[in-house]
């Protein structure tokens, strides 16, 4: 080995033995370059026709043929469905009604079950319903603090 080699060998290892300073700050973002060129016109698209279909065999209450280009689809009319039972409306009950108070809470009733609903807060976030539980005492929580339980037939005491 010759004393040039030597010398480089000696400087590496001091530099390397110096360790590395502190990282620089980062440099600021450069500019946004500039937009891409636009792209061709896509082919034009196909134009759908829609026509009426009377009840056949394939469509017994009838429906609509769709027709894409060269796609078609068949859309059924569907039959009628039984008719419902009659609807009733509930019954509002309101525990305490001679308290005053801006909110006062109702529930409803259905035949003899009676629910209520709950809520987070005023706004009726996390609203949820509850069936009350007959001769059990309950207490609204609309600032009246007002007593009440529920009969087996639905009616407040």
């Amino acid at each position: 080995m010759n004393m040039k080699t030597v010398m480089i060998l000696v400087a590496v290892m001091a530099l390397s033995a110096c360790g590395r300073g502190p990282a620089g700050l980062n440099g600021t973002n450069g500019t946004n370059g500039q937009d891409g060129a636009v792209g061709g016109t896509g082919p034009q698209g196909d134009g759908c026709t829609v026509s009426a279909v009377v009840a056949n065999i394939q469509a017994p209450n009838g429906g609509a043929m769709v027709i894409c280009g060269s796609s078609s689809t068949l859309i059924l009319n569907g039959s009628d469905g039984a008719a419902g039972a009659a609807a009733t409306s509930p019954d509002i009950l309101r525990p305490c009604p001679n308290l005053a108070g801006s909110y006062a809470e109702v529930l409803m009733r259905y035949g003899s079950v009676v629910v209520a609903s709950f809520s987070s807060n005023m706004a009726g976030d996390n609203t949820r319903f509850t069936v009350l539980v007959p001769n059990t005492s309950y207490t609204t929580t609309d600032g009246r603090s007002c007593s009440f339980s529920i009969n087996a037939n639905g009616d407040l005491n």
